[in-house]
């Protein structure tokens, strides 16, 4: 998409979302259960959160409405005008607060004074103040806003919300339940791609986030492409790199060529990088996990989820393969986790590719002890594995510490894709586990992104832990770890 159509797209929504201080009236859905936050904090004193609270006001309610709800606008049908509102596109308007003992107290307080709860979908009145001084009568907040439907923009802000609460229309008309899909559907799409055994796995630096981009050959010899995950990192100060975040829009996201895009889960640091991405990939197929289920997804998640609806492209798996296997062809296997009905992470997709001599793991945000049993994860030689959750804390299995392949190589590689963070991610503990299983530990944060092959064809000779060029910022060449 051209510089000017993302502009454009800005300007006719009539939402610009950095408006002055309390001209435009909010509406704000907090997208996390507060009272379990509230009752961990209480247990503990060393945990951190970010929170993500979806923003949205008339000017965006207006356009939604008027694209996605194809029974009718106020009951009356009326057709979305793009030159009225410019080409639609799905777009983010966020706010992310970081939970403290102090405010989650204060947000505790609110919800229990508007009598709130997070299942009823309510959304708050709010605005944009111009100090960060308290206030005993109003929820004062401090955070970032983004904002993508333009080039991603980000803002240190405070919000002020009144004590209105209130049921906007907005749920149904980004209800996607009429998207899940009948077996059969999804494996002739992931058929057609369906791999042999060459193949390449990268993985890119985004940050505090996920995405893996796989190229092969498919069974007529062509190239076959696809995508698992879209994410780059909601830290503000990594958007804030605005060289970077170009860096990796021209010289990578520009050029992916997707045949299919499959989403571990909906958490945006798994699809936030859409907004880096040509156009072209709102014509491909989508496979993601059905996110009607959760009561804590992000409207920004909701209305990408909707616009592929609307253009039929999106997969949704269907909860009957939950911990069980959707998908296998000769060396690709895609899978269903096993966790709790309210947990995104734990009831992502998984994919697991295998050939001759190598299997690689790509787990997205699931932890290990909810990967579907036959995945077998304490007996299969998993020589590479992409790190559930950025390496957050989690019970790490044995991970067959004896694994020896028939050639006699021993290497085994745990890639972590992390950014700048508050959570602690890596874990120490979780590192030193997978060390101790005979794992080296490869980060993504010091390449621009690492590689998985058959053999190493980057043309810079490269092995583990040594680079093509260091002088990334200047475009010479890439930083590659190929393993």
């Amino acid at each position: 998409m051209k510089e000017t159509e993302r502009k454009l797209s800005a300007k006719t929504l009539k939402a610009y979302p950095f408006n002055k201080d309390g001209e435009k009236r909010l509406y704000a859905k907090f997208n996390v259960d507060i009272e379990n936050i509230w009752n961990l904090l209480k247990k503990v004193t060393d945990e951190r959160f970010d929170i993500h609270i979806s923003l949205i006001n008339d000017a965006m309610i207006e356009a939604d409405r008027t694209f996605f709800d194809d029974y009718g606008y106020n009951n009356n049908y009326r057709k979305y005008n793009t030159e009225e509102y410019g080409e639609y596109t799905p777009y983010f308007y966020e706010f992310i607060v970081e939970i403290t003992h102090e405010n989650i107290g204060k947000i505790k307080a609110f919800m229990d004074r508007c009598g709130a709860n997070i299942g009823k979908n309510l959304w708050f009145e709010c605005r944009f103040s111009p100090t960060k001084e308290d206030s005993d009568r109003y929820l004062r907040l401090d955070g970032d806003v983004i904002f993508s439907a333009s080039p991603f923009q980000r803002r240190e802000m405070t919000l002020v919300f009144t004590d209105t609460a209130q049921h906007l229309d907005v749920g149904h008309i980004l209800d996607t339940e009429r998207a899940i899909a009948e077996n059969k559907k999804i494996n002739s799409v992931l058929k057609y791609i369906g791999f042999q055994c060459d193949y390449s796995v990268k993985i890119y630096n985004v940050g505090q986030g996920n995405c893996v981009y796989i190229e092969g050959k498919n069974s007529s010899t062509k190239n076959s492409k696809f995508l698992f995950d879209v994410g780059y990192s909601t830290k503000p100060s990594e958007w804030d790199d605005k060289y970077r975040v170009e860096y990796m829009r021209d010289r990578y996201f520009s050029h992916f060529e997707p045949d299919v895009i499959i989403l571990s889960h909906w958490d945006l640091d798994h699809v936030m990088g859409v907004c880096l991405l040509d156009d072209d990939v709102f014509n491909k197929s989508w496979i993601a996990p059905n996110l009607n289920v959760f009561t804590t997804k992000t409207v920004g998640a909701s209305r990408l989820a909707a616009y592929l609806h609307k253009k039929e492209k999106l997969l949704l798996v269907d909860a009957d393969y939950v911990g069980k296997r959707i998908f296998k062809d000769k060396s690709f296997e895609l899978w269903h986790g096993n966790g709790a009905a309210n947990s995104q992470n734990n009831r992502g997709l998984i994919i697991t590719l295998t050939t001759d001599e190598k299997t690689i793991l790509l787990s997205g945000d699931c932890e290990y002890s909810f990967l579907p049993s036959s995945i077998n994860i304490d007996n299969v030689a998993y020589n590479y594995v992409v790190v559930p959750h950025h390496g957050a804390k989690m019970k790490v299995p044995n991970c067959c510490p004896s694994y020896y392949s028939s050639s006699g190589n021993t290497d085994k590689f745990a890639v972590v894709s992390y950014g700048k963070n508050d959570y602690g991610h890596p874990s120490d503990k979780h590192m030193g586990d997978l060390d101790s299983n005979g794992y080296k530990i490869v980060e993504t944060r010091n390449y621009d992104y690492v590689k998985i092959r058959n053999f190493c064809d980057c043309g810079c000779n490269s092995c583990y832990d040594k680079l093509c060029c260091n002088d990334w910022y200047h475009h010479r060449c890439c930083r590659v770890c190929c393993i």
